[in-house]
Protein backbone atom coordinates (compact mmCIF):
# COMPACT_ATOMS: atom_id res chain seq x y z
CA UNK A 1 0.00 0.00 0.00
CA UNK A 2 1.30 3.69 -0.89
CA UNK A 3 -0.70 6.26 0.61
CA UNK A 4 0.18 10.30 1.86
CA UNK A 5 0.37 10.74 5.67
CA UNK A 6 0.19 14.13 7.62
CA UNK A 7 -1.13 15.40 10.83
CA UNK A 8 -4.64 16.15 10.85
CA UNK A 9 -5.28 20.07 10.47
CA UNK A 10 -1.06 20.74 9.15
CA UNK A 11 -1.79 22.92 6.48
CA UNK A 12 0.84 25.29 5.35
CA UNK A 13 -1.84 26.94 3.07
CA UNK A 14 -5.33 25.98 1.10
CA UNK A 15 -2.43 24.51 -1.54
CA UNK A 16 -0.02 23.14 0.03
CA UNK A 17 -0.15 20.89 3.35
CA UNK A 18 3.04 19.12 5.57
CA UNK A 19 2.51 15.42 4.64
CA UNK A 20 5.26 12.61 3.76
CA UNK A 21 5.10 9.42 1.31
CA UNK A 22 4.58 6.37 2.87
CA UNK A 23 4.41 2.29 1.97
CA UNK A 24 3.10 -0.28 3.30
CA UNK A 25 3.71 -3.80 3.01
CA UNK A 26 1.18 -6.65 3.57
CA UNK A 27 -1.50 -4.45 3.97
CA UNK A 28 -2.58 -4.47 0.44
CA UNK A 29 -6.54 -5.15 1.99
CA UNK A 30 -7.55 -2.37 3.74
CA UNK A 31 -8.85 0.64 1.44
CA UNK A 32 -9.49 3.81 2.29
CA UNK A 33 -11.16 6.70 1.07
CA UNK A 34 -9.06 10.03 0.30
CA UNK A 35 -9.06 11.91 3.35
CA UNK A 36 -10.03 9.15 5.99
CA UNK A 37 -8.91 9.96 9.29
CA UNK A 38 -6.23 7.32 11.06
CA UNK A 39 -3.70 6.26 13.44
CA UNK A 40 -0.84 4.35 11.97
CA UNK A 41 2.26 2.90 13.37
CA UNK A 42 5.08 3.72 11.37
CA UNK A 43 9.49 4.11 11.09
CA UNK A 44 11.03 6.94 9.19
CA UNK A 45 13.77 5.67 6.91
CA UNK A 46 15.46 7.22 3.95
CA UNK A 47 13.94 5.61 0.46
CA UNK A 48 16.70 5.83 -2.21
CA UNK A 49 15.50 5.61 -5.98
CA UNK A 50 17.53 6.60 -8.99
CA UNK A 51 20.24 8.34 -7.11
CA UNK A 52 17.59 10.45 -5.05
CA UNK A 53 17.12 10.40 -1.72
CA UNK A 54 13.60 11.30 0.21
CA UNK A 55 12.15 10.46 3.84
CA UNK A 56 9.41 7.77 3.36
CA UNK A 57 7.24 6.32 6.51
CA UNK A 58 7.09 2.82 6.56
CA UNK A 59 3.77 1.84 7.91
CA UNK A 60 3.78 -0.78 10.15
CA UNK A 61 -0.09 -1.17 11.13
CA UNK A 62 -3.06 1.26 10.73
CA UNK A 63 -5.93 1.73 12.66
CA UNK A 64 -8.79 3.58 10.76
Amino acid sequence: MKLRLGEAGSRVSDEESISLEAIGFNLGGIVLAEGTRLDAAFQLAVDIWNGSERLQLKVKDLKV
